[in-house]
């Protein structure tokens, strides 16, 4: 409204060129107070041409100008270009400072602001990315171990029970031919040393398959588990970089993350545990018909005194045979059960605890991003709001030092 005034004031003077010099012509102006003798000849002494007119018609009413200076000031609001002087009287124009330059410091202050941001999350994501992969290959570097060392104990017990069983078949099959040969007074000591021979290589062939079997198993615990492992810190760090990278997600991130589930190795050690028991019973059961084979074979190829014999004894030996091999397949599946319980107790273990690890490293990590993002939104807010006050300040000076430069001229 200042500068408004101050056009009104200077429009004004435009108009003195037709009015008269007598004093009488400004009784109907509302200006007439503010125009004293001494700046009536200011203005003949630096412009003798000026000359005031006036127009004493006894027709002008005062109404007729009671509202001047409101139009005045209407007219001079609805102008687009202030100008301190009219064409007739040409003089300095203020010249406004350019917005620009604010607005340059405001986008420029966003751009900073999103390219730091973005600096802090992605070094904060290669750091999370580190702790996974770390988490990932030293835990299947302990998995595997684990898993190792419970499948060495499972063959052991497995050979061990496959001897014990073999040698309390053999005991129960020398005692059903000492009987059957005293019996009979015949000698079949040469026959049933090779049956023993035979029933032992048949044993032998059952124990080294069930052995293939257990590390087979162990493979392949071990490659799922890897697989899992590998998988769940794959996984996890897609749902930190996706959650970071949706703007309408605003809640924690930690509790959204998903971790491996230990139970998932768990039920993968059970499953391969049960494919085992069930590879087992069927080897053995292969096997008892091979001795079955063998004890019909054996007795079918002695001479007639021995053939009579073996042949009593036969249905005996089948039988102990047969009582051997479901008391060794539940002797088995009983070591099967213990020690892959005890290979999921130790795996389960290390997980949670390497888990407990890595949600330490990812929860730091985010930390540090939302600390980073709140410092570089208010450092570079502060800053920007500071800079924008300067330029401000710097204009207003602008301004003002154009007004004294007119005042002082005028």
């Amino acid at each position: 409204m200042y500068f408004y005034l101050l056009q009104i004031i200077l429009t004004k003077s435009q108009n003195f060129r037709e009015i008269s010099e007598s004093e009488s012509c400004l009784d109907h102006m509302e200006f007439k107070s503010g125009v004293d003798p001494i700046k009536m000849s200011k203005l003949y002494s630096k412009n003798p041409s000026f000359n005031l007119k006036c127009n004493n018609s006894s027709n002008i009413k005062p109404a007729h100008r009671k509202n001047n200076l409101r139009e005045v000031i209407a007219s001079a609001v609805k102008k687009k270009k202030y100008r301190l002087f009219g064409g007739s009287f040409p003089g300095p124009t203020i010249i406004y400072p350019p917005i620009g330059p604010i607005v340059d410091l405001v986008s420029a202050s966003g751009d900073k602001m999103t390219t730091d941001i973005h600096t802090v999350i992605a070094s904060q994501l290669l750091v999370i990315n580190t702790a996974i992969t770390n988490y990932s290959t030293n835990t299947s570097v302990k998995v595997t171990e684990t898993i190792s060392k419970g499948v060495a104990n499972l063959k052991y017990d497995i050979g061990d029970s496959f001897n014990q069983v073999y040698t309390a078949l053999a005991t129960d099959i020398n005692t059903i031919i000492n009987t059957a040969s005293t019996s009979s007074q015949t000698n079949i000591s040469t026959a049933n040393a090779q049956l023993l021979t035979d029933l032992q290589a048949t044993f032998a062939t059952a124990s080294n398959a069930t052995e293939a079997a257990v590390a087979s198993m162990g493979t392949t615990i071990i490659t799922g588990v890897d697989q899992l492992i590998t998988s769940s810190g794959t996984d996890l760090y897609n749902q930190i970089e996706s959650i970071l990278a949706d703007t309408t997600n605003t809640s924690p991130i930690m509790p959204q993350l998903k971790f491996l589930d230990p139970s998932s190795i768990q039920n993968s050690i059970t499953t391969e545990a049960t494919n085992l028991s069930n590879t087992i019973n069927n080897l053995m059961h292969s096997a008892q018909r091979s001795m079955d084979i063998l004890i019909s074979n054996s007795v079918a190829g002695q001479v007639t005194s021995e053939t009579t014999a073996l042949s009593s004894i036969e249905i005996d030996v089948k039988a102990a045979i047969t009582i051997r091999v479901n008391q060794l397949l539940a002797d088995l599946q009983t070591k099967i059960t213990i020690d892959t319980a005890q290979m999921r107790t130790d795996v389960d273990a290390l997980i949670n605890k390497n888990i407990a690890t890595l949600t330490t490293a990812v929860n730091t990590s985010l930390t540090v991003i939302n600390t980073g993002i709140e410092k570089t939104v208010t450092t570079t807010s502060a800053q920007t709001i500071k800079d924008v006050q300067a330029a401000i300040i710097a204009d207003g000076n602008f301004m003002k030092d154009q007004l004294r430069i007119i005042f002082a001229t005028t």
